[in-house]
């Protein structure tokens, strides 16, 4: 009887694993396009933060610019007109002015629908490059205050101005 040697190797299956199966293909596709669906989803997402952030931006610098119009009028100046002819109100006595919310330690303009302010405490501004429009409100705040003589008939004031915007 003649002796036979045989090599098993019961580890492998007995075929050549030289890729991947379908299934692992299958299966890594399927977690590739979820990757991708979730970052193609927060494109949109980003591109609304960015204009939101625009918008508030530009509505800050138009805000600005009504509030240092304001700062440069005489103590005793009730009302002027803006430099876009708009007759802007500084209040005074009885005339605060649009209506604030308090949010903390914090005045906020009330920018609801039934909050209309009276005449002379709003104003629309247009950019002219983008076409968007802003809606600007303000209060005036009496000031007391004791260590400085002002002109007659001259109160200190505080503004408090807001510019809230809306695309063209």
């Amino acid at each position: 009887m003649r002796a036979v040697k045989v090599n098993c190797d019961f580890t492998s299956s007995g075929r050549d694993q030289d890729g991947f199966s379908v299934l692992e293909m299958i299966l890594a596709s399927a977690i590739l396009m979820v990757g991708i669906v979730s970052v193609v989803q927060l494109v949109p997402a980003s591109l609304q933060s960015s204009i939101g952030n625009r918008m508030d931006t530009m509505a800050t610098v138009v805000a600005q610019r009504e509030l240092d119009q304001m700062l440069s009028q005489p103590l005793t100046a009730i009302s002027f007109p803006d430099s876009d002819r708009q007759t802007i109100s500084l209040g005074g006595v009885g005339s605060p002015g649009a209506g604030v919310l308090m949010s903390g330690q914090s005045v906020v303009i009330d920018f609801s629908p039934n909050a209309v302010p009276p005449a002379g405490f709003y104003a629309t501004k247009t950019d002219p490059t983008s076409g968007s429009s802003f809606e600007l409100r303000w209060a005036v705040f009496p000031q007391v205050a004791h260590h400085y003589r002002l002109p007659s008939g001259s109160e200190p004031r505080e503004f408090t101005i807001v510019a809230a915007g809306h695309p063209g």
